[in-house]
């Protein structure tokens, strides 16, 4: 898996490697016993995925963009979150990161919580546990209302 991530640096197709990224990370999920669905579409709008984290549901939103992930994506998701149960979380994957800006606006109060490509890649690389930075980054978002605690730095 970790190879195929690398690969996908080098893919000329944004849509293809884009689709490449969405099926690492299902794959991923599968392989840690997450059992998420797969992207669906609804009335009006496509969904990437729906995860169960510790006993909580978030809908995914995946995403490979050169640049960080500025507010504009951050505020369709946050819009797609809101038309869900009043329970419902976001998880946003973006492979870039997120721009400094969207962290300032989604510190607090946030519906969903951020994880990076480079924490992708750490657990694919084997140094950090899937479902211990997904329950942690759940517990953060939950005690603080920030989308992003940085797993890579604190652990």
């Amino acid at each position: 898996m970790k190879q195929r991530l690398l690969e996908m640096h080098q893919a000329d197709n944004p849509q293809q490697r884009g689709r490449d990224f969405e099926d690492l990370i299902y794959d991923l999920f599968d392989l840690h016993d997450l059992n998420p669905e797969r992207p669906y579409n609804l009335p009006g709008e496509q969904i990437d995925g729906f995860v169960q984290i510790d006993g909580f549901g978030f809908i995914v939103e995946v995403k490979w963009e050169r640049e960080r992930s500025g507010r504009d994506i951050a505020d369709i998701f946050r819009a797609k979150i809101e038309r869900r149960s009043r329970v419902t979380q976001g998880l946003l994957i973006t492979q870039a990161g997120i721009a400094s800006t969207t962290l300032d606006t989604y510190s607090v109060q946030s519906p969903f919580m951020v994880v990076t490509g480079m924490e992708i890649y750490s657990v694919l690389d084997g140094r950090t546990d899937l479902r211990r930075m997904l329950e942690t980054k759940k517990d953060h978002l939950s005690q603080t209302g920030s989308c992003f605690y940085d797993y890579l730095k604190q652990h």
